[in-house]
């Protein structure tokens, strides 16, 4: 009996672990310029708006980003930079098995 508890025990864990352990991600990357100008603004915040953790990153000198671990679905981006009204992306498509590529 005590055999069969203890397997009981180890196939709950096992099915509680295996959502977590196979949590789907992608990769998000783009570049952030300026409307007008078309130049690229370094520094820029984007943001995954009601991500769980947090989920952002700042541009770099080049205007381009790159997001890891990002959960697969729909979500709501938001770009920020200093001097600039932030500005919303809804609905990105983030699929398995391809990155998105926002330029």
């Amino acid at each position: 009996m005590p055999r069969l508890a203890v397997l009981l025990a180890l196939a709950f864990t096992i099915l509680l672990a295996t959502p977590a352990a196979f949590a789907q991600t992608q990769t998000l990357r783009g570049v952030v310029l300026d409307r007008d100008t078309r130049t690229p603004l370094p520094g820029a915040n984007v943001v995954v708006v009601d991500s769980e953790p947090f989920l952002g990153t700042a541009t770099d000198a080049d205007g381009r980003f790159v997001l890891s671990s990002v959960p697969l679905g729909r979500l709501v981006l938001q770009v920020s930079y200093l001097g600039y009204t932030p500005r919303v992306l809804p609905n990105v498509l983030m699929r398995a098995a391809q990155e998105t590529v926002l330029e």
